[in-house]
């Protein structure tokens, strides 16, 4: 199975997991959205419309009466399209917005689906060039949402194929290696950076 097939696979298992998370009535701010909003809203996952997704995603959390449910609910919709580079909020916005929900306390099965996308979106990217979504991009995601870098560090520096050689290339000036974690991998809430990784770590410009 390829590493596309591989994040496919892990999406729908996505789906599957979320699939749990039924619909309820959404209260928030009727000024910006208005009834009609709400009410579409509250209504099953897939009659969503995408721009209504898109907004909410990119919303303050304080315009809804019960907003880390009303993200949770929306992940398998905002992800899908996230890591295909097709959704239209920033990575960097929708990592805040994770962190923000408390995503790794979620029940297992809807946080382990999570863990599973990051890994095979992570070795998806590693192994296509040019990706989806740049590796700066999927890289500062995955690093804010899980407070960690040194695994995916470790990975790339495993991973041996002309893909992940090229990713690496722009990133590295003068192809040398730096002794300082990667800069400019998003913003984090409360002022935290990201986990440092190993001694000789990727300066990302």
């Amino acid at each position: 199975m390829s590493h596309h097939q591989q994040l496919m696979t892990a999406l729908d298992a996505l789906d599957r997991a979320f699939a749990s998370e039924e619909p309820f009535p959404i209260g928030g701010c009727p000024y910006c959205y208005g009834e009609e909003g709400l009410t579409e809203l509250s209504r099953p996952l897939h009659l969503i419309p995408d721009d209504l997704v898109s907004a909410t995603a990119g919303e303050v959390p304080s315009h809804w009466d019960d907003f880390p449910r009303l993200f949770r609910r929306l992940v398998p919709r905002i992800i899908r399209p996230l890591v295909a580079g097709q959704f239209h909020v920033s990575e960097e916005l929708i990592a805040t917005r994770l962190v923000e929900t408390g995503w790794s306390t979620w029940d297992a099965p809807l946080a382990d689906a999570l863990r599973t996308v990051w890994t095979a979106w992570w070795q998806a990217t590693l192994h296509t060039h040019p990706s989806p979504v740049s590796i700066r991009d999927t890289l500062g995601l995955i690093t804010v949402a899980t407070d960690s870098l040194r695994p995916r560090l470790d990975i790339w520096t495993a991973t041996r194929t002309p893909a992940a050689d090229t990713h690496l290339a722009p990133g590295i000036p003068c192809g040398r290696w730096q002794s300082r974690a990667p800069t400019g991998l998003g913003s984090r809430p409360q002022g935290k950076s990201p986990s440092r990784g190993p001694s000789t770590e990727m300066e990302l410009l």
